[in-house]
């Protein structure tokens, strides 16, 4: 089993009680995660299997798409609804307003994650700190948006579709607006809608996953990453894998460019990866034979 899977993640389950349901259904521990979604969150979850979870920091990379709700007139401790809520004026607002002050966001900018966060503090989770009434200032963090688009506006509520990279905090977007909106806002409901070739009209409800229907369940390295050259393995070059060696042969059939290599078997199984490296070189990001 190694490969990717595509989950829909319900609302009102944290992203590790999601994976831990797939791994009873699937009878099988060796899962990750790349990218928590609050239990609030539902959409794209993407789990990795077996030796794949060494490449979750190339998945995180993909840019992210999400759909949200929020709501003008509510402050809130968590920057969602799920926190304490108490309500402020505010001024009704046009799309037209709306999408103005969405426009400012995009592009490179510093974002002061939520107290609320996954984030560590001295060691210990941002969030933890905030439900003991510690004051916590998190330091600004570089992120980049590369669109929002405002979907439907019902004053005091609008939605609007995000697209970013890692790191950003899509309630934090919300809680920003509110304040150019000269009140406060709060996301009430956010969907994940893709992360970049995993979409959210292919992903998988925990229920569709069983251990019967695994090649079916299962989207392969090539599939999320189609630029990888394949290279087909001798069974020598193949034993020769579990030394963590390369034969001279195999290593002028590589590709010299600074970029990952897909090395297979001859039966077509995905026997490991290997990244060229600027200068030349190469190392292994998986090895299914070695230690």
């Amino acid at each position: 089993m190694f490969g990717f899977i595509n989950l829909d993640k319900p609302v009102g389950m944290s992203s590790r009680e999601a994976l831990d349901a797939v791994a009873r259904r699937l009878r099988y521990d060796h899962l990750g995660h790349a990218g928590t979604l609050d239990p609030l969150a539902s959409g794209v979850l993407v789990l990795a299997a077996e030796r794949a979870t060494r490449l979750i920091s190339l998945v995180q990379d993909f840019p992210k798409r999400y759909v949200g709700t929020f709501r003008l007139g509510l402050v809130s401790d968590t920057q969602d609804s799920e926190g304490e809520c108490r309500a402020v004026a505010w001024r009704t607002f046009s799309r037209e307003q709306l999408q103005s002050i969405a426009n400012e966001f995009i592009g490179e900018r510093l974002q002061t994650p939520p107290l609320f966060s996954a984030l560590k503090v001295n060691g210990q989770r941002a969030y933890k700190l905030g439900r003991r009434g510690a004051d916590v200032q998190l330091p600004p963090r570089a992120i980049t948006v590369h669109n929002m688009r405002i979907l439907d506006v019902d004053p005091p509520d609008w939605s609007m579709e995000i697209e970013c990279a890692k790191g950003t905090y899509v309630r934090t977007l919300g809680h920003d607006m509110g304040q150019r909106l000269g009140s406060n806002a709060v996301m009430t409901s956010l969907v994940r809608t893709s992360v970049g070739p995993f979409t959210l009209e292919r992903s998988l409800k925990i229920g569709d996953i069983r251990g019967d229907r695994l090649e079916q369940c299962l989207t392969t390295v090539e599939q999320v990453f189609p630029h990888w050259p394949t290279i087909e393995l001798t069974a020598t070059e193949v034993d020769e894998l579990r030394y963590a060696r390369l034969s001279p042969n195999l290593q002028a059939r590589i590709p010299q460019v600074a970029s990952n290599a897909i090395l297979k078997t001859s039966s077509g199984e995905v026997a490991a990866i290997l990244r060229t490296l600027h200068g030349g070189g190469h190392r292994f990001v998986v090895n299914r034979y070695g230690q």
